[in-house]
């Protein structure tokens, strides 16, 4: 089978002046859709002539386990028919063989991909996907066989390319044909350096790129015009996730519009469940999921518990401040009282976060932000003025955030007849899961 593709290097090699009619069409026959992704613009010119058929760059593809690699020439004096780099499109499948007219280094590159994600992420199932040459390129009936430019070109800094394809394919995302990486990957050293930086930029340009991750120490081979294009890849470390995050999140299609309905919010709960560092788009929590997620909740609270109509929230900020905008929302509350710890700058550099969100989300709500020291035994819960300055059942006292001897104490502080609000949720890689939340209420009573 490989060699057909062997008659198209040798006819690669050649110059336009040197390449008959027939040739042309020979070149058109043999890469298809392939020509405006791999042939030189002279070369792509003398095809449309020859055929009589205008092949416009078609878009990189966008479904479940499309992914491309972005090749160059070592030699490209060597192949004038070719551009300096090109683009190779591909797709895991759950088919059960492997595509046989893959070269032999890609597809030994592709298993170790399968392995790399295995372990980072602990699921098997990685390793049930198989990669093939795109269908809607390189339909299975096609002539065209690439096993032969096994010893032509390099395929590792594709590494990365291939990981993110992979990684959607099984958590079910769209690839962003506008976000491109050339990137190789050892698990000893994590990111190493790429060759021909600028013939990718150039051809990535043409495509209309937006993002294109590349080494972080590769920055400075980076010409000026395309500085805005270029996000950097962490080097020296070598947590496969923690290299992946930005890239996965960028290339990961975001939903349209926030949720509307069922189908929408689990298109947004899903998008938000893919990002391997879930406290990183919280904002997309709160403009995508809050306004429909507490939708949900109130009609629960109106079902189960009609009674608890607190106008007041009192609750603890966390690292997890998403909750805040949610509970607010869902409880339809007029102020909100944040208690924090000043010395956890983490949990400070929140405040200005929740009162964007909750700006943004819905009309004003006071919030006033509470100090307590935590080396006190809590004792400043029980000294708090709100205790007093509201009438007990219109306090809603939230326990969900927090440590548990804190949210203890706050049970404890909190007036008899006060409502003691919980949001338990279900949990998936030691996250709450969007959707799967319920609202538990009890008025506080004496003993």
């Amino acid at each position: 089978m490989a060699e057909p593709f062997r008659s198209l290097l040798a006819l690669l090699r050649k110059r336009p002046v040197e390449v008959t009619a027939l040739e042309w069409l020979e070149l058109y026959h043999q890469l298809g859709k392939l020509v405006p992704l791999w042939l030189s613009e002279e070369a792509h010119r003398r095809v449309e002539e020859e055929t009589g058929i205008r092949l416009f760059p078609p878009q990189l593809p966008q479904d479940r386990g499309s992914c491309w690699i972005i090749m160059a020439v070592s030699q490209p004096d060597e192949y004038p028919l070719l551009q300096p780099a090109f683009v190779l499109p591909l797709q895991w499948t759950n088919k059960a063989k492997p595509d046989r007219r893959i070269p032999e280094k890609l597809q030994a590159l592709a298993e170790e991909v399968r392995t790399e994600l295995a372990i980072a992420f602990g699921e098997s199932a990685y390793r049930d996907w198989n990669l093939h040459l795109h269908p809607f390129f390189v339909s299975e009936d096609a002539p065209l066989d690439f096993s032969s430019l096994n010893d032509q070109l390099s395929f590792a800094s594709g590494w990365l390319a291939l990981a993110g394809g992979l990684y959607l394919a099984q958590n079910n995302g769209q690839p962003d044909e506008h976000v491109w990486v050339s990137a190789c990957w050892c698990r000893e050293r994590g990111i190493l350096r790429v060759g021909h930086v600028h013939e990718k930029l150039r051809l990535a340009e043409r495509f209309g790129v937006r993002q294109f991750f590349l080494p972080d120490e590769q920055e400075n081979e980076v010409p000026q015009k395309y500085l805005d294009m270029v996000r950097k890849l962490p080097q020296g470390n070598n947590k496969l996730r923690a290299v992946l995050n930005c890239y996965l999140s960028a290339l990961d299609v975001r939903p349209a519009h926030p949720a509307e309905d069922d189908a929408s919010f689990e298109i947004c709960a899903q998008w938000y469940m893919r990002q391997l560092f879930p406290f990183e788009h919280f904002d997309f929590y709160c403009e995508y999921l809050v306004p429909y997620l507490s939708n949900k909740l109130r009609q629960q609270l109106r079902r189960d518990y009609p009674d608890c109509r607190p106008q007041v929230l009192v609750t603890v900020l966390s690292q997890s401040w998403n909750l805040v905008p949610l509970m607010v929302r869902t409880f339809g509350v007029t102020n909100c009282f944040l208690l924090y710890t000043p010395d956890n700058s983490s949990i400070v550099e929140n405040i200005p976060r929740v009162r964007q969100a909750l700006y943004q989300g819905m009309s004003e709500v006071p919030v006033e932000v509470i100090p307590f020291p935590v080396n006190d035994g809590y004792q400043s819960f029980y000294q708090l003025p709100i205790w007093q300055r509201y009438p007990a059942d219109k306090l809603g006292v939230d326990l969900t955030p927090g440590k548990k001897v804190m949210s203890l104490h706050l049970y404890s502080a909190a007036p008899q007849g006060s409502w003691m609000i919980y949001l338990d949720s279900q949990q998936r890689d030691n996250r709450p899961i969007p959707g799967k939340e319920q609202l538990l209420c009890w008025q506080r009573r004496p003993h």
